[in-house]
């Protein structure tokens, strides 16, 4: 692993690749049109394209913030050393802790980023957008900080949409169903709100995705709107 780590390179190589996604879905979806099992196709095809590129999305997040703090530590430096002091104070006797003294690398590595979020070597994933939100304050610097941020805030709700619909598609549980209906309920008002069905339940993720919904440009699939926010949430992110 190098010692350092792009973000623009992992930006753009997110939005090139959802780009090609799509692109592919229209590609495939052209090539189905008329043919005895179309709708069933394009059901499976939906499903497809928006879970590779959901999963991407999750790997974009945590690809992104080890490089942001690999290229600007100090404020997660200083998050490491408060949370090392914490832990100090909850554990290290009074007349000890004098003895214990905390630092951190004058220089981060991207094996050290990585070691230090998760030293599994799993994903950094945020479960919410306001995870999302709270942890970009606490690890990142302010100039990368704050439109991730803005993000969260402004768009949280399409945020948790798509980890939702990620986690129902996984798990088929009435409780992961559930859970995608009530994120996609809170998109009304506002121009995301056609993702949501009203009172009908989605069943099957597939025909959900498939389906039209009106947007300011015309009919577009349901799936096209996910991927279409995905790549331009990323896009919009200052990585510099």
């Amino acid at each position: 692993m190098a010692r350092t780590a792009s973000a623009e390179k992992i930006r753009d190589r997110f939005t090139d690749d959802v780009g090609r996604l799509e692109s592919f879905f229209h590609r495939t979806s052209a090539a189905l049109r008329g043919t005895e099992s179309e709708q069933a196709d394009v059901s499976r095809l939906s499903l497809a394209v928006f879970t590779s590129a959901a999963v991407s999305f999750e790997s974009f997040w945590s690809d992104l913030f080890i490089a942001l703090v690999n290229r600007k530590p100090a404020v997660y430096q200083a998050h490491l050393v408060d949370k090392a002091r914490r832990q100090i104070d909850e554990h290290v006797s009074g007349t000890l802790r004098p003895l214990v003294s905390v630092g951190t690398p004058s220089r981060l590595t991207v094996q050290d980023v990585s070691a230090f979020l998760d030293a599994q070597g799993r994903n950094v994933t945020f479960p919410s957008a306001s995870a999302l939100s709270r942890r970009a304050g606490q690890w990142l610097d302010p100039s990368f900080a704050a439109p991730i941020r803005t993000l969260a805030n402004t768009e949280g709700e399409m945020y948790e949409a798509v980890r939702e619909l990620r986690n129902y598609v996984a798990h088929r549980s009435p409780e992961s169903r559930n859970r995608f209906n009530d994120a996609t309920a809170k998109l009304s008002p506002g121009p995301y709100a056609p993702l949501h069905r009203g009172d009908q339940t989605t069943r099957n993720a597939g025909s959900y995705l498939k389906a039209y919904m009106d947007t300011p440009t015309g009919k577009t699939r349901r799936v096209m709107v996910y991927t279409d926010w995905m790549k331009r949430s990323a896009a919009g992110l200052t990585v510099t």
